[in-house]
Order: structure tokens, then C-alpha cells, then sequence
């Protein structure tokens, strides 16, 4: 089982890695901030001339990034929404939650469940756990060991 989470959180952060360590060719960023202080940063890959997949990420006022959204082009004219990152954190700033939701194209929606990656900090260690949650009241509904 910790192989499984383990194994999820390299993939996941080696995605994220590969995403910010890419050079600007091929791609548009706006840098957008709004009267509340958080920020809205879009970024849209391009081939060749043709929009192909957009970012959108969220931060707080605290610059901590809350809300990630990948988007597909649809003939380069409509974004189909793929998968969304929320991230949750402590009163100190550490991670508690990433929670992963998928589109559900067939319903035009976000699916009714999410994964979650939930972090539990201890005195020495950090406890990191899988779990399959409602997305709509984030109950429980299966927990990997």
C-alpha cells in the first residue's frame, strides 16, 4: 500500500515538475489578480498555431495554490475540462489535502467521487493516506490501506 501512495505522489509531482520545468515556446500565460488577493494564472500550450490544452491555476492571498483545472481544446474553439487539483492546508501552512476530481464528459459535470491524498503530520513523521471521497460533502466512501 505504501508503494501505491508512494508511487502516486512521484507521478504526480513529477507531472507537476515536468509542466514548470518546459520552456515558453509553444505557450500563453496571463497573470491575472483580483480584489480579494488571489491570483489566477492561465497558461495554454499551443502546436504549431492551435490552442491545444489549458492550465488554470488559483492561488490565495497567502500565494499557496489552491485550485489546479487542466482543460482540452475541442477543435480549438471550446475547453473540455479534464481533471481538477484542490489543495487543502493546515493552520501552519503544510499540506492536509490534495483532492482529484475527473470531468465526467458523458454528464457534462465533475464526477461524484474524488481521490484524495490526505496528509497527517505527527512529532516525527508525516502520514500520507488515499482515500475515495464523496465530491460533493467529502464523506468518506473507501479508504486504501
Amino acid at each position: 500500500m505504501k508503494a501505491k501512495v508512494s508511487t502516486s505522489i512521484i507521478a504526480f509531482l513529477f507531472l507537476s515538475v515536468s509542466l514548470f520545468s518546459q520552456s515558453n515556446a509553444g505557450r500563453d500565460t496571463k497573470i491575472s489578480k483580483d480584489d480579494n488577493g488571489y491570483t489566477t494564472k492561465e497558461s495554454i500550450q499551443y502546436q504549431r498555431t492551435k490552442a491545444v490544452s489549458k492550465i488554470v491555476y488559483l492561488y490565495d492571498p497567502a500565494d499557496r495554490l489552491i485550485e489546479r483545472i487542466a482543460y482540452l481544446s475541442e477543435y480549438g474553439t471550446k475547453w473540455i475540462p479534464v481533471q481538477k487539483y484542490k489543495y487543502e492546508y493546515t493552520a501552519d501552512g503544510k499540506i492536509a489535502n490534495i483532492i482529484c476530481t475527473k470531468w465526467d464528459q458523458e454528464q457534462k459535470a465533475w464526477a461524484g467521487k474524488s481521490q484524495c491524498i490526505a496528509h497527517s503530520y505527527g512529532n516525527k513523521s508525516t502520514i500520507v493516506r488515499q482515500m475515495t471521497i464523496d465530491t460533493k460533502d467529502y464523506n468518506l466512501l473507501t479508504m486504501n490501506k
